[in-house]
């Protein structure tokens, strides 16, 4: 096996316009830098190129014009290439279907982005060298689920609510013993700071940072993040448990701590040889729409002062003039693996953490999970939370989004099927 990293910063200007929030403006401070990290990793018939970044996520026509290049400059197969967003509220808007953000991306800075996924992956290959593979969990809880536990299912900690704290680890290790690259996975959404408008890495790279100090011989962390639809950060007061509050630059840096030192400590005594070889897969499948407008209701919208709805039905009638909306969402599901020792598998989206637990547990290996993965087309609840409805069911998320419509209940046993047949089922 062969492995090598490639970083590149994409730190965008200040005023620049941010992402996260349903659109809350341009950016008036930078905090820390913004990174895109890639990973190539090799065993001479299959590369695979794993990317992650500090943004919100990508969009599906990024990562199909990211995965072209790739083919096109260094030959690597589009089912090999895996494209991770960190989901920093702090970060600049590059979404092209977030209808309140879409109109106000910086074309010249979204191409830089696309760009950094080149370049990054020629520094990663340039930098290849040979290595043993192992893997490691842990568990950490940065995060708390912040579903309420009661209709209309608010925002709110919740303790006893579902929480796959799971933290996976890749490690890649050169033959004196160093390591050459980590790549690490955990679930909390990266919303720290909450809607300040400042540039920052939050605690994904609190956490990279530590890392890489920690482990030095040049070596280079990757965070992939996990399944957190509906978990985030623990910025609460213990006088105030049943709301949430704006947290602070000390606290991401205590939570990226925290994470780096259960790495640490997989590191030391808990991996595992992955000697299998490369393998990468992607199935594509449909999930299901209900509960769409008519056209005379997104006209109504269209011409109403509700600023969030009037986006998203002018977005949808721009795209479909006579009302006729697609009956589904298409989705992808993407599994690499090392033979029948460790995979990682990717979901787009925001998928909430039992439905992410799921789908981890339905791959006949030990496995990282990765949502927010090559797309970001809206929330991705399991059956249970969609029944029940509130914004991680789609409530004002898929208007944000640009969905047109509610995602079905059979989506989870869509997506889940998905993953079967890609595990060989």
């Amino acid at each position: 096996m062969h492995v090598g990293v490639g970083v590149v910063d994409i730190t965008p200007p200040v005023g620049t316009w941010m992402s996260g929030y349903g659109g809350r403006g341009a950016s008036e401070s930078l905090h820390d830098p913004l990174e895109l990290r890639a990973l190539a990793w090799t065993d001479g018939g299959t590369t695979l190129l794993i990317v992650g970044a500090d943004v919100l996520g990508f969009d599906q026509e990024f990562v199909a014009e990211a995965r072209a290049a790739l083919a096109a400059e260094h030959g690597i197969a589009p089912d090999a290439v895996l494209l991770n967003g960190s989901h920093t509220h702090c970060g600049p808007a590059i979404i092209n279907h977030l209808v309140i953000e879409a109109p106000h991306i910086d074309a010249q800075y979204r191409q830089s982005v696309l760009d950094a996924v080149l370049a990054a992956a020629s520094e990663a290959l340039e930098r290849l060298e040979p290595v043993s593979v192992k893997h490691g969990w842990g568990r950490c809880r940065v995060g708390i689920n912040r579903r309420g536990p009661e209709p209309p299912y608010p925002m709110v900690p919740n303790p006893r609510g579902f929480y796959d704290d799971t933290v996976g680890v890749l490690a890649f290790l050169r033959p004196d013993g160093s390591a050459a690259a980590v790549v690490f996975n955990a679930a909390c959404h990266v919303t720290t700071l909450g809607a300040a408008t400042c540039f920052s890495a939050d605690w994904p790279g609190a956490a990279r940072r530590c890392l890489d100090e920690a482990l030095g011989h040049d070596c280079r962390s990757i965070y992939l993040q996990g399944a957190c639809g509906n978990i985030r950060p623990r910025t609460f007061d213990l006088s105030a448990p049943t709301r949430f509050r704006q947290g602070t630059v000390a606290e991401f840096t205590r939570m990226g701590l925290a994470c780096a030192h259960e790495v640490i400590n997989i590191l030391e005594d808990r991996l595992e040889p992955a000697d299998g070889a490369l393998s990468a897969r992607r199935a594509e499948c449909s999930l299901p729409l209900e509960q769409q407008p008519s056209a005379d209701e997104l006209r109504q919208w269209a011409a109403s002062d509700d600023a969030w709805m009037k986006a998203w039905a002018t977005w949808l009638l721009e795209r479909w003039p006579d009302g006729e909306l697609p009956g589904s969402l298409p989705y992808e599901a993407q599994l690499l693996s090392v033979g029948e020792d460790v995979s990682i598998l990717a979901l787009p989206g925001e998928v909430v953490s039992e439905l992410g637990f799921a789908a981890r547990k339905s791959v006949p290996r030990p496995a990282l999970f990765c949502g927010y993965s090559n797309g970001l087309p809206t929330y991705i609840p399991d059956a249970r939370i969609r029944r029940q409805g509130g914004y991680e069911a789609g409530l004002r998320a898929n208007e944000f989004f640009g969905v047109a419509g509610w995602l079905a209940e059979e989506s989870e046993l869509v997506i889940l099927a998905t993953v079967e047949r890609l595990c060989g089922g």
